[in-house]
């Protein structure tokens, strides 16, 4: 089908780790909020491109879906209505509802001088964002699920701020949050985002594992899947792989232990508790995850308690 594009964006999915102090947004998620919770996982699983289509009066009405197994379509009518035809059914689509199609393939059919947004979705990308939400490691579920948008604002507000003009990347960040947000709260978070028990095993493993290392061969044996499995579905569902999240997990428990009042181990006991070969080592890391030294972060918990003890005295 011929039609003119009136927009067009690919956006880099900005996400990072929510835990950094400095200079980066962080995402929700179901967890407590402390840093001895399992950390957040996100990072940078591909793009989401972004188009807003017009039908074109000297055209068939109709266009096909995606055929790629590798993304999901996000369709939102702008004016106007479509229907999308999938499988022999034939699902309506005019505001105040957006469809959500999980899988490859399928058509779709515009009225006359219909405006539609067709959002296309990494499917690592909305699996990373609904395992940091949601908990556990999460996949997208390969289904069509409408959404109502009078029960979801802030997506249709983040929707709506994508038609007049690109989107950048932190507003693709947004669509996606409030996306995921969206299906779960509407659908329940297990039919929009089934959670891969296996992998949600192994996670739960590393998160209660604390300074011990667990062997990734272990992991996948007790998870009952192979190696090559386990490597896979972490970088699917957590953006990471097996021996990254067990590192973030020990770093955030090394960073809560800094932050207590009653820690009184220096630096080099709590790097060896936490099985970091030497306190270099485990600086560099924890630098690097959340920008600051163990040693600024003791201090600024020093300078705070000082603080308060004055305004108390």
């Amino acid at each position: 089908m011929s039609m003119n594009v009136l927009a067009n964006a690919e956006i880099n999915d900005g996400y990072r780790m929510a835990s950094r102090v400095r200079g980066q947004g962080a995402m929700r998620h179901a967890g407590p909020d402390n840093d001895q919770a399992a950390p957040v996982v996100v990072t940078r699983p591909g793009r989401v491109k972004i188009s807003v289509l017009r039908f074109d009066p000297g055209a068939p009405g109709t266009f096909d879906l995606d055929e790629s197994v590798d993304t999901f379509a996000l369709l939102f009518p702008v004016s106007g209505g479509a229907r999308v035809l999938l499988d022999g059914a034939s699902i309506p689509l005019v505001q105040p509802n957006a469809v959500v199609v999980g899988r490859g393939g399928g058509r779709i059919e515009l009225s006359q001088d219909a405006d539609l947004l067709v959002m296309r979705v990494p499917r690592v990308a909305a699996q990373i964002c609904a395992s940091a939400q949601h908990g556990g490691a999460r996949r997208v579920a390969r289904d069509v699920l409408q959404l109502n948008l009078v029960h979801a604002d802030r997506l249709r507000g983040a929707l709506n701020d994508l038609v007049p003009c690109d989107a950048d990347e932190e507003q693709g960040a947004i669509v996606l949050d409030e996306l995921v947000s969206a299906l779960a709260m509407q659908h329940g978070v297990d039919a929009a985002f089934p959670m891969s028990r296996s992998l949600s095993f192994a996670r739960a493993q590393l998160d209660r594992s604390g300074s011990a290392l667990v062997s990734h061969e272990e992991l996948a044996g007790k998870a009952g899947v192979t190696g090559k499995t386990l490597q896979r579905g972490f970088k699917a569902c957590l953006g990471m792989t097996v021996a990254q999240y067990s590192l973030a997990v020990r770093l955030h428990r090394t960073r809560g232990c800094l932050r207590c009042d009653g820690e009184l181990r220096s630096l080099s006991e709590i790097a060896r508790g936490a099985g970091f070969p030497s306190t270099v080592s485990f600086s560099r890391a924890y630098q690097k995850l959340f920008d600051e030294t163990p040693t600024q972060t003791r201090s600024l918990v020093f300078r705070v308690n000082n603080v308060r003890h004055i305004d108390s005295a």
